[in-house]
C-alpha cells in the first residue's frame, strides 16, 4: 500500500531542504563589499584589504558604478551562539503596517520604539541597494551573453548612514519628470520614491570613519554621477520591475527556513570555497556598534529646518544617448 502525504503531514515542520551550492559566478545578484583583510578567494585571487570586490565578477577595485534599480530596508536581530552570529528575528518589512518579524513581534520603526521591548532592542536596520553594474558613464557592463550584471551593497552598522543619505539625495533629485503629462501629485511622489534612484549613475568608493571605540571602519562613500537619458532610465526602471520577484526571493529570508539558514551562515562569515560568500557583509557585528540606527531611510521625510539649509541635488552631468549602451542589452 502506497503512503500518502495526508498520512504524514505532521512531518511538514521537520525535514531538511537540500540543493546544490551555486558558485558565485552563477549567482544572479553579486555582493559588492570592502575587504577587511587580504585573503585568497575561491578562484585563487588575492582580495586586497581596503579594495572593493564584486563577488563572482571583479576584484580589487578602487571605484564601483551602478544604476540603482531596487532598494529595501530590512530589520535583523542576531545573537552570538557558539562563536557564530545567528538570526533570531528577521523582517523584510513588506505589506501594510505594522510590520512583524519572524518571531511574531511587531517591529519598532526606530531605536526608541524597539527599546520598549527587551527582545527587540538589539534589532538593527539595514538597507539593501541593488543595481545594474555599469561604467562611470552609465553604460552597462554585460556578461558573456549580453545580459546585465546585477550587484548589491548592504548598508548596515556604520555603512548605514552614507547609503541612507545617498538614497535621500536621490529622492530630492532635481530632474524633469518622465511620467506622461498631467501626472497627479500622488504619481509624482511615487516617481520620486521609486524612479529617481534609477535616473543617475551611483558611484561608490571606500571611506573610513572612526568608531565610538577608537578604531575605524570601512564605509561606502556614495556619490551622484551623470544623469541617464530618459529612454535609458525608462529601460532601467522596466528592468527593475521585472526583477522585483527575484529580488524578494533573494533577500526575504523569512520566506524559507533555508533562506534564514543561509543568511545566518553569512552572518557568521561562512562561505563558498572558504572565502566570503555573496552575503558576506550580512549581519556580523564587527562594524555595527555605533548608533546609526535612528537615521531615517532614503526618502523618509526630513525635518523642515534641514530642508531649508540644502538645495535640491543635481546630477554631475548628462550622458549622451549615443554612449549609453542599453539598446543591445539582452534582458
Amino acid at each position: 500500500m502506497a503512503i500518502t502525504i495526508d498520512q504524514t503531514n505532521d512531518l511538514g515542520s521537520t525535514g531538511v531542504e537540500g540543493g546544490e551550492q551555486v558558485p558565485p559566478e552563477k549567482e544572479l545578484f553579486h555582493a559588492a563589499y570592502i575587504g577587511y583583510t587580504a585573503r585568497e578567494n575561491h578562484i585563487k585571487i588575492i582580495e586586497e584589504a581596503g579594495k572593493i570586490h564584486v563577488r563572482g565578477v571583479e576584484y580589487n577595485l578602487d571605484e564601483l558604478n551602478m544604476i540603482i534599480i531596487l532598494s529595501k530596508k530590512i530589520q535583523v536581530k542576531t545573537a552570538r551562539i557558539n562563536d557564530q552570529d545567528r538570526i533570531e528575528c528577521f523582517s523584510f518589512q513588506a505589506g501594510d503596517l505594522p510590520f512583524k518579524g519572524t518571531s511574531g513581534n511587531i517591529c519598532g520603526m526606530n531605536k526608541n520604539e524597539r527599546s520598549m521591548n527587551p527582545y527587540c532592542e538589539p534589532c538593527k536596520s539595514q538597507i539593501i541597494v541593488c543595481g545594474i553594474y555599469c561604467d562611470s558613464q552609465g553604460s552597462p557592463i554585460k556578461d558573456g551573453e549580453g545580459k546585465p550584471i546585477f550587484i548589491f551593497i548592504r548598508g548596515k552598522g556604520m555603512k548605514y548612514m552614507n547609503v541612507s543619505n545617498h538614497l535621500r539625495e536621490l529622492y530630492k533629485l532635481e530632474v524633469s519628470s518622465i511620467l506622461a503629462p498631467g501626472a497627479s501629485d500622488v504619481e509624482l511622489e511615487y516617481e520620486k520614491k521609486n524612479f529617481n534612484q534609477s535616473r543617475v549613475v551611483t558611484k561608490i568608493t571606500r571611506g573610513l570613519e572612526k568608531t565610538s571605540y577608537g578604531g575605524s571602519a570601512n564605509v561606502f562613500v556614495c556619490s551622484m554621477g551623470p544623469q541617464l537619458p530618459d529612454k535609458a532610465a525608462e529601460t532601467v526602471i522596466n528592468i527593475g520591475q521585472k526583477m522585483v520577484e527575484k529580488f524578494i526571493d533573494k533577500f526575504d529570508w523569512a520566506k524559507s527556513r533555508m533562506g534564514l539558514a543561509a543568511a545566518g551562515a553569512a552572518a557568521s562569515g561562512s562561505s563558498y570555497g572558504g572565502a566570503p560568500n555573496a552575503d558576506q557583509q550580512f549581519a556580523s557585528n564587527t562594524d555595527s556598534k555605533d548608533k546609526t540606527d535612528d537615521i531615517p531611510f532614503g526618502h523618509d521625510t526630513p525635518s523642515p529646518d534641514a530642508e531649508k539649509k540644502k538645495e535640491a541635488p543635481k546630477p554631475s552631468g548628462q550622458v549622451s544617448e549615443a554612449n549609453i549602451g542599453f539598446d543591445d542589452i539582452n534582458f
